[in-house]
């Protein structure tokens, strides 16, 4: 399944709601709450820093099952940015004295059985695999 989106800030909810309500989507209670929180950290990003405010934006999300796992597949033309780069939170400093930010990133590396991110053809191309059946 492949949504195309204008991701506008106040909109994010609209694009999560989609990405739920996809027939690929399991309805497994906490599969549902790993998509979502991996969906909603990976929209949010997009809505409120890959574009200025005078650009023409667009994000892209498709949505694949295939045998114990699903796709998530996030593509924009905004501003070129590999998340995976940044630097893992430091969880052993306390809340009030980390720096905000990262954790979000680094929660969908811990959900996801692999994330990828490619910057093709001035598309920012970011994609989960989650497993979603066979697990040990």
């Amino acid at each position: 399944m492949k949504f195309n989106f204008k991701p506008i800030k106040g909109k994010g909810l609209e694009i999560i709601e989609a990405i739920m309500n996809c027939k690929e989507t399991p309805e497994d209670t906490s599969l549902r709450f790993k998509i979502r929180l991996c969906s909603e950290e990976i929209v949010q990003n997009i809505i409120n820093y890959a574009y200025g405010e005078d650009e023409e934006d667009w994000m892209e999300v498709c949505i694949d099952r295939k045998g114990d796992f699903l796709f998530l597949g996030f593509r924009d033309e905004g501003r070129a940015f590999n998340p995976l780069l940044k630097s893992d939170p430091d969880l052993s400093v306390p809340d009030s004295e980390r720096e905000i930010g990262n954790l979000g990133i680094y929660l969908c590396k811990e959900i996801c059985d692999d994330i990828t991110y490619a910057n093709t053809d001035g598309c920012n191309c970011l994609n989960l695999k989650i497993r979603i059946s066979g697990q040990a």
